[in-house]
């Protein structure tokens, strides 16, 4: 029984990114005067649906995505209400507003998350003798707050700033030590015997950390930034990363992981899902056909050269885009599938 709850808490949390993205694309879209045949959560069959002012909102069989139905989407426009007989800059602010609302999303919950729960710190647990940290003055208990600027906050994926600094100029580390902030200058970082830059220290996270309202709104916005970075150029890269199929989950994996942070507690889901929303957000921003982004080139092409590229093609590159994305999404499930059974 606790699987199955953990499975439709799952399917509600993806089903929340899902309605948050759509409610993006149909918020600006009926701001705008767009005609929305439909507002949709999930693929396949309907398995619910009600009509309310000329829109037809509906639960799909399939709780993996969702869309809004345009008039006249990737057709000719043939009358005044059709999707693309709009102007092109009002089709671009809504094509863009899903992601936008994810991103968006992702850092509203961010802010909660630490407003709510604080975060884990990243404290000084031990200052070897000799080291680049001990000649700074760093001392055990200290919490580090940033490294050359970029917070330690979520993921502490800030700490890579020391192995990629150049071990001369070194970096800025700054520590809250007895309720003040300091910055401490750490030089000479690399160390022989490891082969890379080290601090010569050892973190623990098992003390937390609060946030004032201003600050936590300040480290949401560093922390996601710095995260989209990363992503971006995880997806620019994709398709040379080893082992594909174990570096990214797809949607059996990703309602596993989320089953378990269910049963974790609330702070987990929201870690969780603010990670998700970002991703959604910045994956649909990606110049692929079938994507928001995808469709945002051809938009791009038709407010530079103030022609579109006919309709029915359009519709047929982004319809291969889909299948493509379809048959990767295939890929990676069966990397869950292998995971889930110990394969």
């Amino acid at each position: 029984m606790t699987t199955v709850l953990s499975i439709i808490g799952a399917i509600l949390v993806l089903g929340v990114l899902v309605i948050v993205h759509e409610l993006g694309h149909f918020g600006v879209a009926r701001a705008l005067g767009f005609r929305v045949d439909e507002f949709a959560v999930g693929f396949g069959p309907r398995i619910f649906s009600k009509e309310r002012k000329g829109v037809r909102y509906s639960l799909r069989l399939l709780p993996l995505g969702g869309f809004c139905k345009f008039h006249g989407e990737d057709e000719e426009a043939e009358d005044p209400e059709c999707f693309n007989a709009q102007k092109a800059w009002k089709r671009a602010l809504v094509v863009l507003a899903g992601a936008a609302m994810n991103i968006l999303f992702a850092f509203v919950l961010a802010v909660v998350t630490l407003l709510g729960w604080g975060d884990f710190a990243a404290t000084i647990h031990e200052v070897r003798p000799g080291t680049p940290a001990e000649t700074a003055g760093v001392q055990v208990g200290d919490q580090i707050l940033s490294i050359n600027g970029k917070r330690v906050v979520f993921d502490y994926a800030a700490l890579d700033e020391v192995t990629k600094a150049d071990p001369e100029e070194g970096v800025n580390l700054t520590v809250r030590r007895d309720g003040e902030n300091l910055t401490l200058h750490l030089s000479d970082l690399y160390d022989e015997a490891e082969g890379k830059n080290m601090m010569g220290v050892t973190i623990d996270y098992t003390q937390r950390r609060s946030f004032r309202f201003g600050e936590a709104i300040v480290c949401a916005g560093d922390f996601l930034v710095y995260s989209a970075r990363s992503l971006l150029s995880f997806f620019a890269n994709i398709f040379r990363t080893p082992n594909l199929q174990e570096q990214v989950l797809g949607p059996v994996g990703t309602i596993s992981v989320i089953g378990m942070a269910v049963r974790s507690g609330w702070e987990t889901i929201f870690r969780l899902s603010l990670y998700l929303s970002l991703n959604l957000g910045i994956f649909n921003l990606l110049p692929f056909p079938g994507l928001d982004g995808g469709r945002m080139i051809f938009l791009l092409y038709e407010m530079i050269f103030r022609k579109p590229i006919p309709r029915d093609k359009e519709g047929l590159v982004h319809l291969i885009g889909l299948a493509l994305l379809f048959g990767f999404i295939i890929y990676i499930t069966v990397g869950d599938v292998r995971r889930l059974f110990g394969g």
